[in-house]
C-alpha cells in the first residue's frame, strides 16, 4: 500500500487556495512535510487536541508548534476532537490516519489505516470543519517539561500537581552555584539536575538560557513578549499560565508564581524583572537582560 503520506501531500501540493490538516493526535514531521507541500499563498491552518496528556504520553509532539510557527501557520486546540480530515481547495481525505509519523506511514511499522477522498463542499464535510472551528481556540506552545510525563502524577516537592516545571531555588543563588562560585544546597542541586546543566559551567548565565529556552513557562512568556510592550506582574503571570497551560496553576503558592517570575525575569530571552521594595509582588518588563558573563567566567 502507498503510504498515506503521499497522498495527503499530493493533495495539498496542487491546492490553489486553502489547505486544512484536522487531527485529533499530530507529529512534527509529518505536519512538516504536508505544509511544506503547499504552494507559496495557499491559506493554511492545523486543528489538532493539543491536549496535555497527549502531549505527555507522546500521542502528540509539542514540536508541531515550532513547525507550524516556522510556517507561520496557526494551530489550533480542539480538546474533543477526534477527526481525521485533510482539506485542500475543493476536495478532502477523511478516515482514520492522523498526522503523525505512524499514522501517515512516514518510516518503519506504519499503522493500518484508512483515508477515502470526497468532494469538501459536500454538507457532512462543511458541517465537520465549521464544528471544529467553532469548538477550537489558538493552542498554546508547551515543552519537554510537559511530555516527560509530569502530567496525571508526578508531584513537585511541595506535594502540588501540575503538569509543568517550577523552580525550587532562588535564580541568583542557582546562577552563583551553577558558576560554581558558592556551595549547592538541596534546592540548586535539585534545579540544576531538571534544567540539565553542569556545575562549574563556563558562561552559566548564558548555558542556562539555553537550557530553559523550551520550558513551557518559557516559551509561553516568549511568544507573549514577542508583541507585548507593558509588564506583567506575578499575579497576571498565573493567570497567563493558567489560560494557557493550564488551570492547575491555580493550586500554586504565589511565593512559587514569584519564583517563577524571577527566574523568567534572570533567565528569559525576551523579558527582565524590574526592580520591586520588599513584599512586593515581582514585574516582568519587555527587553532582554544583558549581564556580564565575566563575573562568571
Amino acid at each position: 500500500m502507498t503510504p498515506w503520506i503521499s497522498r495527503v501531500r499530493d493533495l495539498f501540493s496542487v491546492a490553489d487556495d486553502r489547505v486544512c490538516i484536522i487531527s485529533a493526535y499530530v507529529g512534527s514531521r509529518a505536519v512538516a512535510e504536508l505544509l511544506g507541500a503547499t504552494k507559496p499563498g495557499v491559506r493554511r491552518a492545523v486543528y489538532t487536541r493539543w491536549a496535555l496528556n497527549d502531549l505527555a504520553s507522546g500521542a502528540s509532539d509539542w514540536r508541531v508548534w515550532d513547525v507550524t510557527a516556522e510556517h507561520d501557520v496557526p494551530l489550533f486546540a480542539c480538546p474533543r476532537l477526534h477527526v481525521k480530515l485533510y482539506v485542500a481547495d475543493n476536495r478532502a481525505l477523511i478516515g482514520s490516519a492522523n498526522a503523525t509519523r505512524k499514522g501517515l506511514g512516514i518510516g518503519p511499522d506504519p499503522n493500518l489505516e484508512v483515508l477515502h477522498e470526497v468532494d469538501a463542499n459536500a454538507p457532512a464535510i462543511l458541517e465537520a470543519v465549521e464544528i471544529v472551528r467553532r469548538e477550537s481556540t489558538l493552542a498554546s506552545p508547551v515543552g519537554p517539561d510537559v511530555t516527560e510525563g509530569q502530567v496525571g502524577g508526578a508531584a513537585n516537592e511541595g506535594g502540588t500537581d501540575v503538569p509543568i516545571w517550577l523552580p525550587r531555588s532562588d535564580p541568583e543563588s542557582f546562577l552563583s552555584a551553577t558558576a560554581g562560585l558558592t556551595a549547592d544546597d538541596d534546592n540548586t542541586r535539585r534545579d540544576r539536575e531538571r534544567v540539565g546543566v553542569h556545575r562549574g559551567t563556563r558562561s552559566a548565565r548564558n548555558e542556562i538560557r539555553k537550557a530553559l529556552r523550551n520550558m513551557t513557562a518559557f516559551r509561553v512568556v516568549r511568544v507573549e513578549f514577542d508583541t507585548r510592550m507593558t509588564q506583567m506582574g506575578a499575579s497576571e503571570l498565573r493567570a497567563l499560565m493558567e489560560r494557557r497551560v493550564t488551570s492547575d496553576l491555580a493550586t500554586v503558592a504565589d511565593s512559587d508564581i514569584h519564583l517563577l517570575a524571577r527566574w523568567l525575569g534572570h533567565f528569559g530571552e525576551n523579558t527582565t524583572i524590574e526592580p520591586s521594595a520588599p513584599g512586593d509582588e515581582p514585574r516582568l518588563t519587555p527587553g532582554m537582560m544583558l549581564g556580564s558573563e565575566g563575573e562568571f567566567v
